[in-house]
């Protein structure tokens, strides 16, 4: 409960810094900056060190941070941190990095900084839908035979491992979120051959990566049972893709198949925190 408290007002001292952050030396005739924590910063890592195994600590030369701790590895902690990180940022402010992890400063003495023109802060639909585009997908479901084959599934998960896959649909939908149009709703982010489950909890991002995933002519995508960022493990999603068009998508989760929720189908991965 403690580390959760902890946590919880790092995250909130860590939006403060990043719009109000110190402005640290920086070399802005060359673009380079001798890495160094400003008093803030350093607050920060003193937290981070203190809480579970597996932790990383990001900086921005611009004052913001994030840290994540407790993760499955430390390479997925460094990647959190660098979202939450990433997350305070806005244009005109300079691209965060990953400054220690696991008890070790990994970030070299000096770095090339990088000014960001535009942040996207998951989860949003129409935010990343501005960001990296939509994919005009064409498809409609089967509904009766997906709502059937799904509840199957919610009988025995294994059966996700025999699901024929709709090879054309999915080459449609890989590298493709589907994210909620709403704020604080969810992504679905489908990679070559893995994916992850992205929600906005009030603690800050819930992760669930995927080791696979499946879409069938039926309109079920399913994958396979993952793991929390922390390592935990979790179950299968699934969900009936009711229709898709024009970067639009009604979906709906496997365990409530009518209940249709709005969203985008986006060109990219809409449940990370990205700059450009």
């Amino acid at each position: 409960m403690l580390s959760r408290l902890v946590l919880a007002v790092a995250r909130v001292l860590a939006c403060v810094i990043g719009i109000a952050g110190a402005a640290p030396a920086v070399s802005a005739q060359d673009g380079s900056w001798t890495v160094k924590l400003t008093g803030n910063q350093a607050k920060g890592l003193a937290v981070a060190q203190a809480d579970r195994p597996n932790w990383a600590f990001a900086i921005s030369p611009d004052g913001a941070w994030g840290w994540a701790a407790g993760r499955g590895s430390v390479a997925v902690a460094e990647a959190d941190a660098l979202q939450f990180c990433r997350e305070r940022l806005r244009a005109g402010r300079r691209d965060c990095l990953v400054y220690a992890a696991n008890g070790k400063v990994v970030a070299p003495a000096t770095v090339a900084t990088r000014t960001i023109r535009a942040v996207y802060a998951p989860v949003y639909g129409q935010k990343a839908a501005a960001f990296f585009g939509v994919s005009p997908v064409s498809f409609k479901a089967d509904v009766p035979a997906a709502a059937a084959l799904l509840a199957r599934i919610e009988e025995n998960p294994g059966l996700i491992a025999s699901l024929t896959p709709d090879r054309a649909l999915m080459g449609q939908l890989t590298g493709r979120s589907l994210t909620t149009v709403r704020s604080r709703g969810f992504s679905f982010y489908l990679g070559q051959g893995t994916a992850r489950v992205t929600s906005q909890g009030r603690g800050g991002l819930l992760v669930v990566n995927l080791p696979g995933w499946v879409a069938t002519r039926e309109g079920v995508l399913c994958a396979p049972s993952g793991r929390w960022s922390s390592g935990k493990p979790t179950g299968h999603r699934c969900m009936l893709l009711h229709a898709m068009s024009g970067g639009r998508v009604d979906m709906a989760w496997g365990f409530t198949p009518t209940k249709i929720q709005k969203g985008l189908v986006i060109a990219g991965d809409g449940g990370l925190a990205a700059v450009r």
